[in-house]
């Protein structure tokens, strides 16, 4: 008798999770058309300005991230249920070439991001530099 109180609530949680799943599913269009809108802004602002928003990059960071976490909960490759039913991911950005803001084709530099750690920054200028110098 036990075991078909177990299967019954077994299957109560997976039609629970279909549920979340399905909420999920839509959660993540929103993403999608906030994500394909952000693409289209940060390319025209680029383009106009030669850099890019500091703001639009750390939110595509985290729509990325949200992204992950909801494909990863929707092919059962984790049981964290993403944001709403948790916290909004963070910013991790930092590995894009424009948190370095090498310097554009005009010459102009790329506006730095006041967060970043110039040390690095530095180094890649140092390089560029070096690299226009041997080309005297």
């Amino acid at each position: 008798m036990s075991e078909m109180t177990r299967d019954s609530d077994d299957r109560g949680e997976i039609w629970k999770r279909g549920l979340f799943m399905l909420m999920f599913f839509v959660l993540y269009g929103v993403a999608e058309a906030v994500l394909t809108m952000l693409v289209l802004v940060q390319f025209v602002l680029v383009l106009i300005t030669g850099s890019a928003n500091q703001q639009l990059l750390r939110l595509g960071s985290s729509l990325s991230v949200y992204s992950y976490q909801v494909f990863s909960y929707l092919t059962f490759n984790s049981e964290q249920q993403p944001f709403p039913m948790d916290d909004w991911p963070q910013d991790e950005s930092g590995d894009s070439p424009w948190y370095e803001n090498p310097r554009h084709p005009s010459g102009r530099e790329y506006t730095r991001d006041p967060g970043r750690d110039e040390s690095a920054s530095s180094a890649i200028d140092s390089a560029a530099d070096a690299g226009s110098d041997a080309d005297r």
